[in-house]
């Protein structure tokens, strides 16, 4: 995992998903992190009623190598100011073109979650071991972590994502 404490970038966070394609209406911020135990920048999502209660809010990592390894161990810091967060690891394989496409595409075929319950307004560390690949024709190769948060409204913010592979 590339820039997981979101410390490098110039307009938006290297190696996470740009500004440009930010569909949430400008909930997605780069910031600093507050304290107290916030340090360096964070990601921030502001949340209204309207967008909480429909889709909520997610924002993406580039996409992680996962072809090489068998078991992975994600850790992310959370604070909430109200909103249920969760953290998916949404796990691709490619498919070659069917029926009348032109091209083939990568597709999920399997996703691994942390529930972030407990993190009310202080800081805190969510850990988990994921396993995303399986022997079978839909044997996953990329992964990317969907930073994400719904009902009710409010501030969220996200620091130090690390996703490692164990042995």
């Amino acid at each position: 995992m590339r820039n997981p404490g979101f410390e490098d970038g110039a307009n938006s966070p290297e190696h996470w998903d740009e500004w440009g394609r930010d569909y949430e209406h400008g909930m997605v911020h780069w910031v600093e992190a507050p304290n107290p135990d916030g340090h360096g920048k964070c990601i921030k999502f502001d949340m209204n009623a309207e967008i909480a209660g429909v889709n909520g809010v997610a924002y993406y990592s580039e996409e992680i190598d996962t072809s090489q390894g068998t078991r992975y161990r994600a850790s992310v810091r959370v604070r909430t100011e109200a909103p249920t967060v969760k953290i998916f690891f949404k796990h691709y394989a490619w498919f070659p073109p069917l029926g009348n496409e032109k091209e083939g595409q990568w597709r999920e075929t399997r996703r691994a979650q942390i529930n972030c319950h407990g993190a009310n307004k202080e800081w805190k560390t969510f850990t988990q071991d994921f396993h995303p690949r399986r022997n079978d024709a839909q044997d996953p190769k990329r992964t990317k972590v969907e930073l994400y948060a719904y009902w009710p409204p409010g501030v969220v913010y996200f620091d130090d994502v690390v996703v490692k592979r164990i042995e």
